[in-house]
């Protein structure tokens, strides 16, 4: 019965993100089209390494709303934080994000990538948000065990 609800849940986080991609692609288009406009120099799509589902490292996509090296900068910020902020994703990005970045992350225009990782299996719409290796190294094997015992999502508890 339980891999019955597994699958149930499984088919519909397929069926709605191949419905979201569908239907979100012109807005993703114009994202991207201003995101390459406003800054040629960059790529339009965010990648990270992410852990997901027993621990499986997956590349979370998203379109990039801050300057290019803040990959780099964001790590080393969360590292300063105290666990409970940068764990629940508490960071000032003013400094980061770009003017046409606000208006994409405000609107969430820039988490539509992610029904990629959706359909790719590799996330649910509800679950715990996929957090860096950096960030999972800090929590108790109990709330690595909780979080990786299932499939993040896009939205859903942010901490354990």
């Amino acid at each position: 019965m339980k891999y019955i609800g597994l699958f149930i849940k499984y088919f519909f986080d397929f069926f709605f993100a191949f419905i979201a991609t569908i239907i979100t692609l012109p807005i993703v288009l114009i994202a991207l089209i201003v995101v390459k406009i406003k800054s040629p120099e960059a790529p339009v799509i965010f990648k990270q390494k992410r852990v997901g589902k027993k621990g499986r490292e997956f590349n979370i996509y998203k379109i990039r709303t801050m300057t290019v090296e803040t990959d780099e900068k964001g790590e080393l910020v969360a590292s300063q934080l105290p666990k409970t902020e940068w764990v629940l994703g508490i960071m000032n990005d003013e400094m980061r994000l770009k003017k046409w970045g606000k208006v994409i992350r405000k609107t969430n225009i820039d988490e539509l990538p992610q029904a990629w990782n959706i359909l790719k299996g590799q996330m649910s719409w509800i679950g715990p948000r996929p957090l860096l290796k950096k960030e999972m190294s800090v929590m108790t094997e109990e709330e690595q065990a909780l979080r990786q015992s299932m499939r993040p999502g896009i939205s859903g508890w942010e901490a354990v």
